[in-house]
């Protein structure tokens, strides 16, 4: 099994050295380069990016989840540290203190 990164560095360097140069409207008129299955992981790894859960890095802010109405993720498993829900999460401190009461 090819690993991500090899696939990439494969994906990659048959698109071709100038390929990062041309002019979007150019690269959107080039023939196709690369092969259907490179292709299919960069629009896979771009829709996790877009769509995934703001606490991974991409999505930022939420919005491509507010784009499309989404709310969020209002039961995350995560609980107190997900930053993904509308639900106040906040947890008060339990110190040595309150277990006395």
């Amino acid at each position: 099994m090819v690993g991500l990164q090899e696939q990439y560095r494969t994906g990659l360097a048959a698109l071709g050295p100038d390929f990062a140069d041309l002019d979007p409207a150019d690269a959107g008129r080039s023939p196709r380069r690369g092969t259907e299955a490179f292709r299919a992981l960069l629009f896979a790894h771009a829709c996790e990016a877009l769509y995934g859960d703001p606490v991974y890095g991409g999505n930022r802010g939420g919005a491509a989840w507010q784009a499309i109405g989404f709310a969020g993720d209002v039961q995350p498993r995560g609980g107190p540290t997900s930053r993904s829900s509308t639900h106040d999460w906040t947890v008060a401190a339990v110190t040595e203190f309150d277990c006395d009461r």
